[in-house]
């Protein structure tokens, strides 16, 4: 025996038949009625639809002929019928027992809501969603780290540049002295040019906060709202290198580089809880 309610209780109803076709309706009757992007629906024959509590029914008529039944208490969509029709349409959220049924089609695409995606991959919750609207603000800060960072990015950079340079001094006869004290200042030079220009252009702090992101360095600084985000990249060969946050704008989509060092993982999974529309694009 199958069996439902409405959400206050006033309303029950039972049916033993089995093996119900499922239907999602996208219709925009059914959305309005039900207040959500479609109404899951199947029919059940109306000599073996037992319903108590009927007197807290109200009634509409959406369409010509066709009446949507509704406790009057708490507002729940129990079921419809057309006139001369031998099958309620029973309004499967109702339902409090395990349906025998199997999914049919999904009808009325042509009113389909533009924000529903029915291929969408987003994260599926057994409860509900964490809500970080009072949640604690997550830092990826990797300035205390930079000296680090800098000795492992820019100086292998510098060294190759300094190297070229004193290649090219030497076959020219250009140094002939304090060959040493030349090789020093160049790799030094070279890596605080290569450091400066890095850090100038991109962010050394991220912060996750409940609706956006908030990219700051040691000139710049700009908030992204967590809505605009769309990606995030790591490339495999990234060791002490980048990753990646596209982000749309306008129409433009664009990408901001931030230095990989640790905590790069804990706020990359809290970006995933709190925008679980953005795509991992690698690694």
């Amino acid at each position: 025996m199958t069996t439902g309610s409405c959400l206050c209780g006033n309303v029950t109803y039972e049916f033993s038949t089995t093996k119900r076709g499922i239907i999602h309706c996208h219709c925009t009757t059914c959305r309005k009625a039900h207040g959500s992007a479609f109404s899951s629906v199947a029919r059940v024959p109306a000599a073996d639809f037992k319903l108590t509590g009927d007197e807290h029914l109200g009634s509409f008529e959406s369409s010509l002929g066709k009446h949507r039944y509704f406790c009057s208490n708490c507002g729940t969509q129990v079921y419809a019928q057309r006139e001369g029709k031998k099958h309620v349409i029973l309004r499967l959220g109702s339902l409090d027992t395990p349906l025998d049924g199997n999914e049919v089609a999904h009808t009325w695409m042509s009113h389909s809501v533009d924000w529903f995606d029915l291929e969408g991959s987003f994260p599926r919750y057994p409860e509900e969603m964490r809500d970080f609207a009072q949640g604690v603000d997550v830092e990826y800060d990797i300035s205390r780290e930079k000296w680090a960072l800098i000795a492992r990015r820019f100086l292998p950079v510098a060294f190759l540049f300094a190297t070229l340079l004193i290649g090219l001094a030497v076959g020219s006869d250009a140094v002939t002295e304090n060959f040493f004290l030349v090789t020093v200042l160049l790799i030094l030079t070279a890596s605080v040019v290569d450091a400066c220009w890095y850090f100038f252009k991109h962010p050394i702090r991220l912060r996750l906060t409940s609706s956006s992101l908030v990219a700051s360095g040691l000139f710049i600084q700009r908030e992204y709202p967590l809505t605009c985000i769309v990606g995030f990249y790591v490339p495999p060969y990234c060791g002490s290198g980048y990753f990646e946050i596209s982000h749309m704008l306008d129409g433009t989509v664009d990408s901001m580089k931030v230095l990989d060092a640790a905590g790069r993982e804990v706020f990359r999974r809290a970006l995933g809880e709190r925008a679980p529309w953005v795509t991992c694009l690698g690694a």
